[in-house]
């Protein structure tokens, strides 16, 4: 137990907190503290001078109070402002977000992994604490990924990453197209690829790439020339087995993407099935020369679809 005077300061200093926190009832508190002090001194005025008029210094008083107290009140609700509660995954008012990169989004996730993170081993459970610690670990073999511009994008990532770099492109769009993708272009994402394409503002270069010409088919064809007709789009072909000057790298493969000159740089690791995956590199200094130098070789090594197309019309057997 506190000693009596102080449970009065204690009181006091609790009175004060809470009415620092809102305004609007500190101002209702001050007016009943202020007609308060006023009710004393006219009691004590009526005391001192036993006159019938005092009596309504009093009631002035009391009616003065009860219009100011309605007055606060009508404050209240008109300016006090609720605080909006914390949704569900949103970073609680409570938490001080550091200004890491400028972007408030960004801070504010990157706030909440790390308040997270630490709330996780508060909880004392061993066994707990070793399953998070494991995936933060693997979290972080992704981050030295990131460091250096390099994501990987798997299933419906893999398409709405795709989507949005041909869609944002500002000057060049460059890629390559393998016979096994042929099934996609005749799908929703391929619609959805050449819708991207119309609505950016950057010149498409696409590169089909065969073994050589008797993979090329009527499907195949129509396919190409449906591009091809596309004011943004030029298609060309290339016949791996009649260039002697350029053989595509081991490690690469043969579908990949070159978006602005390099900027990004997209290499498709798998696709079709239930997981299509790519790895992209942002900003990569030392991987744009190479790609620039294979996107140079396919362009000197290919045909254009118009001339392609004379040729394989005489060509087809009927």
């Amino acid at each position: 137990m506190y000693p009596h005077g102080a449970s009065k300061i204690k009181l006091v200093t609790l009175i004060a907190e809470g009415l620092g926190k809102k305004p609007a009832y500190l101002l209702i508190f001050g007016i009943c503290v202020l007609f308060f002090i006023f009710g004393i001194g006219s009691g004590i005025y009526s005391l001192n001078n036993p006159r019938p008029e005092s009596i309504y210094i009093v009631i002035s008083c009391f009616v003065g109070f009860v219009a100011a107290l309605i007055v606060g009140v009508i404050v209240v609700r008109t300016v006090e402002v609720s605080v909006p509660q914390p949704e569900s995954g949103q970073l609680e008012s409570r938490v001080d977000v550091p200004k890491l990169t400028g972007n408030q989004k960004i801070d504010q996730t990157l706030a909440r992994i790390n308040q997270g993170v630490i709330e996780a081993f508060q909880i004392d459970n061993k066994i707990f604490h070793e399953a998070i610690l494991e995936a933060c670990q693997n979290f972080l073999s992704d981050v030295a990924d990131w460091e250096d511009g390099q994501f990987k994008a798997q299933d419906e990532l893999y398409n709405r990453i795709l989507l949005e770099f041909y869609e944002h492109a500002e000057s060049t769009v460059f890629s390559t197209s393998v016979p096994d993708y042929i099934s996609t272009w005749n799908g929703s994402l391929g619609e959805r690829i050449l819708r991207a394409h119309k609505e950016s503002q950057a010149s498409v270069t696409r590169v089909f790439v065969f073994n050589n010409k008797s993979e090329v088919t009527r499907e195949v064809a129509e396919q190409m020339g449906t591009q091809n007709e596309i004011e943004r789009i030029k298609v060309r072909l290339y016949f791996d087995e009649e260039d002697p000057n350029f053989n595509f790298p081991v490690d690469v493969g043969r579908d990949f993407t070159v978006i602005d000159d390099g900027e990004a740089i997209g290499i498709t690791a798998s696709f079709g099935g239930s997981s299509p995956t790519a790895i992209w590199f942002i900003k990569d200094e030392q991987r744009k020369p190479r790609f620039l130098k294979m996107r140079n070789s396919l362009l000197a090594g290919s045909v254009s679809f118009d001339s392609f197309y004379q040729w394989w019309q005489q060509h087809q057997q009927v």
